[in-house]
């Protein structure tokens, strides 16, 4: 076994949260404790010294990540490019969207760092016109929806682009809009 480097406390927490960003990517599966220490080349004991359980490794990723997620939705201009953004961080990032959205006690998520998500797709929707409460908690369950359908290939779209359009014809059409219409407008916003 190669000799356990010597790291401070600090960049080793922050490397270890990113060898578990890393390996979310590389196995779209959660990684071990161990699986993180030795691509770290780092004992498990050394990481357990840093974090109280993978729990709160993980937990530190998915802050992360759902920052990242958040920042990158921000800056959609259309309500397609919001629903394409997510759909495709959803389909890409398999293992990090679903340690994101987990609420099962092996994953420290809070409802108020999920609340971040909410409001800023509130502020993002508002922009677009969309500004009831249940404008939002419609597109965020019909999201969800297509998320956990389309991985589950219980939907038939081809791609996620054409998941994305028929999200927002979804949305639309049960607020009683013009989906067309709305892509035109949107259109002439840019």
């Amino acid at each position: 076994m190669p000799r356990p480097k010597v790291v401070s406390a600090s960049s080793l927490k922050s490397m270890a949260v990113v060898a578990a960003q890393e390996l979310l990517e590389d196995k779209a599966e959660l990684p071990s404790i161990r699986q993180i220490s030795k691509r770290l080349g780092v004992s498990h004991v050394a990481l357990y010294r840093h974090f109280d359980s993978l729990s709160s490794l993980l937990g530190e990723v998915a802050e992360l990540e759902l920052e990242g997620l958040i920042r990158q939705l921000a800056r959609k201009k259309s309500l397609s490019g919001l629903i394409t953004g997510y759909l495709t961080y959803a389909t890409d990032q398999p293992a990090k969207y679903d340690l994101i959205m987990s609420h099962s006690n092996d994953t420290i998520m809070s409802w108020e760092k999920i609340g971040s998500l909410l409001t800023m797709l509130s502020s993002t929707c508002a922009r677009m016109g969309l500004t009831k409460a249940s404008d939002i908690q419609l597109l965020w369950m019909t999201l969800h929806g297509a998320v956990h359908l389309y991985r589950q290939r219980m939907i038939p779209a081809r791609s996620v682009s054409q998941l994305a359009s028929w999200v927002q014809r979804a949305v639309l059409g049960m607020r009683g809009v013009d989906s067309d219409a709305h892509d035109s407008s949107q259109r002439k916003c840019r």
